[in-house]
């Protein structure tokens, strides 16, 4: 479970987890192959279950929803095995990337593509590595680009990694970083209303440091496991800062918060003076179920254009 004490300190390196799944079981999978009582006990849990509890009893994982910052990620609803067969050709998808500097953490790079009339976002292509040199990222990030034309490039301030993204022929923009929890709940809101999808097949190649650190593979590992630091925080309406989820295994998410902050700039405008969402629209799209920013400024999200 992943807020539980055993891997916190397996993290450490001071034991060791065993993932015990379906198969390890005789009865399910013998000589190789399912056997009809396994076949059978997968479809069941399959058909039933969702989330954390099917990657737990199905997959052998350490996971747990109990505290989990984004409860309505469900993968058999937000994530894709095949991409619109109109990604490439419509002029309605428009392209984004998304930047989360990193050395020692992973360096995270997003594509994602946004649907301007039906308002899904898609997230089409992950990078995330470790111990590389800017100028190898730089390298991965512009072969993976080729062909594509994009309306936003936004990344972390880090003015190393801007410079040479730039001189690479990557224009950065600053992403907006401004108050995480009002982006957390941006995203919470997306997958609410089933407006983010993310591609199965998105990581470019799996880096085996992160890996060996037992740290999310990926965005879709990092949704499931993200944890408040008390599980009662996700029902406090006026978390302060230090009451909202630690740093560390959120690069990804850190990144697609920044994707998803440019996405509503567009919808509902913004005030550049104030650095806040614009309030002055007429928009009655319906209640916000977050507790939160989105609440407390009575900022109201994406409006009539999602009815």
């Amino acid at each position: 479970m992943a807020n539980h004490w055993i891997p916190y300190i397996a993290k450490q390196g001071k034991c060791n987890l065993i993932n015990v799944t379906l198969k390890d079981n005789m009865e399910n999978f013998r000589d190789g192959k399912w056997t009809q009582h396994g076949l059978r006990v997968e479809e069941n849990l399959k058909r039933t279950l969702s989330g954390a509890q099917l990657r737990r009893l199905l997959l052998g994982e350490w996971c747990n929803q109990a505290g989990a910052v984004f409860p309505e990620f469900d993968e058999k609803i937000h994530v894709i095995d095949t991409l619109p067969d109109d990604l490439y050709t419509s002029l309605d998808w428009i392209w984004m990337t998304g930047i989360d500097y990193g050395h020692n953490a992973p360096l995270v790079c997003l594509w994602c593509a946004y649907n301007t009339a039906t308002k899904e976002l898609i997230v089409v292509k992950e990078w995330r590595y470790t111990n590389m040199q800017i100028h190898e990222h730089v390298k991965v990030i512009i072969k993976e680009s080729e062909g594509l034309s994009f309306s936003k490039q936004v990344g972390d301030h880090n003015p190393e990694m801007i410079e040479q993204f730039r001189n690479a022929g990557i224009w950065l923009q600053n992403a907006e970083k401004q108050d995480k929890r009002y982006s957390l709940d941006l995203i919470r809101r997306r997958l609410q209303l089933g407006l983010l999808k993310i591609y199965r097949h998105a990581l470019i190649s799996e880096d085996p440091v992160i890996t060996q650190r037992r740290a999310p593979r990926d965005l879709i590992a990092e949704l499931h496991d993200y944890r408040y630091r008390d599980p009662e925080d996700q029902n406090k309406g006026n978390s302060r800062w230090d009451d909202m989820p630690p740093d560390g295994d959120d690069d990804a998410i850190d990144t697609l918060c920044y994707i998803c902050r440019e996405v509503e700039r567009d919808l509902i405008g913004y005030d550049e003076v104030k650095r806040e969402p614009r309030t002055d629209f007429p928009i009655t799209f319906g209640t916000i179920v977050t507790p939160g920013y989105l609440e407390e400024s009575g900022a109201l999200v994406w409006g009539s254009a999602l009815r």
